[in-house]
């Protein structure tokens, strides 16, 4: 029924056996020492299980009774599935209990025969020991959740799951259908370059990843290189977990990243949390009250580090950060289309949840926030929480309606010796804008002029002609020869952020030198 290798290295003359399957740098990486002492076997699910696989047959009942042998031990553990074609199943709740371990063989693996409803654990490990999941294709067909339910799920355990796809999960509106890979209770975990679909954007926190619960958290975890469409990633409790060099792109309600602890009230821990080189845009604008949310990252632990990643397009904030959180080095642009003003859409926020986490202790530099589309109100903001205690560095905030907007505690750093003037020329209309017009009455929002006229003689805009190394300078028309009466008037401004005023210190005996 199945054939037997040696796994280990074995120790008659020097030689060493080769792994039943061929192993990848993530696999080679996350074995256990005592998982490569033991025997491993392959089954080949359709020369040894008598399934099809051929993409159209139904094998369910083969492969109900080859789940039912693993359990039986009529399939000794440990062992490793091979799929070397797509296995057509009826939903159901398989448990694969004991140390049982997938391979796809390049994209074999299970599909659902039909857009079914899945109403618990389609694909559940059990063991508490190394598994992994390599080249696997797991298609849900368009299904659909109705409680708690995931596509596959690790209760406990050490596994690896790496260039497989969980693919076409259908809409999910209820907040507990989980229609991707969820796992707690994990440790020296990862997950590494793998592939996650969603039909539509989920109006309610579908996601891709699901990691960690309070009575089981995961701890020493990857998660690498994955793409994930219209659902997003979350961790809810968790210690030494990385994110990095995902593409996530589409999600509904919720962040491309959530870090939402839910013992927020009384945690404040370090959890040394990294978030880097990830490529998080284009959320989706949902039609809830909580859309505020939808940010590319929302954190609510301690001690996270969120830096290097690019922000696009996210209809909530670019960034909420909790407490001692770094946010150092991103780039952020079109944050905040949701229009809801109730945490400021800001590029950068930090905010309370309502279960006592704040920003307090953090730091925000170097990042780079700005807005092609005029939406973002803010370049960095907080919540009004006046124990926030943020320390700004020198970013860099370009298109937002003001660079800060600070009713908390955030303070600036001192000495902040080098400052960057956007635009010493005084430009009007740096990019452009043709919505406004040059003449009474116009705003351009890129740059932030405008000018209120109660009369139409004098006409103010850009020159477009060069002024020496200048661009479009402000230049005014006299459209009309006329005395000026006693109530014309008029004013021309651009709003300057309160940090360019504070950082200069312009007037007294400290003040800094300007790029």
């Amino acid at each position: 029924m199945f054939r037997r290798f040696i796994f280990a290295a074995l120790a008659l003359a020097g030689l060493v056996a080769q792994p039943a399957f061929a192993a990848t740098d993530s696999v080679a990486r996350g074995m256990a020492a005592s998982a490569q002492q033991e025997f491993w076997h392959t089954y080949n699910v359709v020369v040894d299980g008598g399934l099809k696989c051929d993409g159209t047959t139904n094998d369910t009942t083969a492969w109900t009774a080859l789940v039912a042998n693993i359990a039986s031990g009529a399939i000794p553990a440990p062992v490793v599935l091979r799929f070397p074609g797509t296995c057509v199943i009826n939903a159901g709740q398989y448990v694969i209990p004991g140390q049982v371990s997938f391979d796809g063989l390049g994209s074999g693996g299970l599909k659902l025969s039909a857009s079914q409803t899945i109403t618990g654990n389609f694909l559940k490990f059990t063991t508490t020991k190394y598994v992994y999941v390599q080249n696997f294709t797991l298609d849900l067909n368009h299904a659909v959740a109705s409680g708690l339910a995931e596509g596959i799920y690790f209760s406990q355990g050490n596994p690896i799951v790496t260039h497989s796809q969980i693919l076409n999960a259908g809409t999910v509106t209820n907040g507990n259908g989980l229609l991707n890979l969820q796992g707690n209770g994990l440790s020296s975990c990862e997950f590494s370059f793998n592939t996650f679909t969603a039909d539509t954007p989920s109006i309610y926190q579908a996601k891709a990843l699901n990691l960690g619960a309070s009575s089981a958290p995961i701890n020493n975890c990857l998660v690498i290189g994955n793409v994930a469409k219209n659902i997003s990633f979350t961790m809810l409790f968790g210690d030494n977990v990385k994110f990095a060099d995902n593409e996530i792109s589409g999600w509904g309600f919720g962040g491309g990243i959530v870090l939402a602890n839910g013992a927020a009230s009384t945690d404040t821990t370090d959890h040394h949390i990294v978030i880097t080189g990830n490529n998080i845009h284009d959320s989706a604008t949902v039609p809830d009250s909580n859309s505020t949310y939808v940010a590319g990252v929302e954190n609510w632990f301690y001690g996270t580090v969120v830096t290097g990643n690019k922000f696009r397009n996210t209809c909530g904030n670019g960034v909420m950060m909790g407490g001692r959180t770094r946010v150092v080095g991103n780039e952020i642009s079109n944050s905040g289309t949701c229009a809801n003003t109730l945490y400021n859409e800001a590029g950068i926020l930090a905010a309370t949840n309502g279960l006592g986490v704040t920003g307090s202790g953090s730091t925000v530099d170097g990042n780079t926030v700005f807005d092609d589309a005029g939406t973002t109100s803010y370049g960095y903001a907080d919540s009004g929480t006046s124990t926030l205690g943020v320390v700004l560095g020198v970013n860099n905030f370009q298109g937002s309606l003001g660079s800060y907007w600070i009713t908390g505690g955030s303070q600036f750093t001192n000495p902040q010796i080098d400052n960057r003037v956007v635009n010493p020329c005084g430009t009007y209309n740096q990019r452009r804008e043709t919505t406004a017009g040059a003449g009474i009455s116009a705003v351009f929002v890129a740059d932030q002029w405008n000018n209120t006229e109660s009369h139409s003689y004098v006409n103010v805009g850009a020159k477009p002609a060069t002024v020496g190394q200048c661009l479009a300078t402000l230049f005014a028309t006299v459209n009309t020869q006329t005395t000026p009466a006693a109530a014309d008037q008029g004013y021309f401004k651009q709003q300057i952020g309160q940090a360019d005023i504070y950082d200069f210190q312009y007037g007294t005996t400290a003040a800094r030198s300007a790029i």
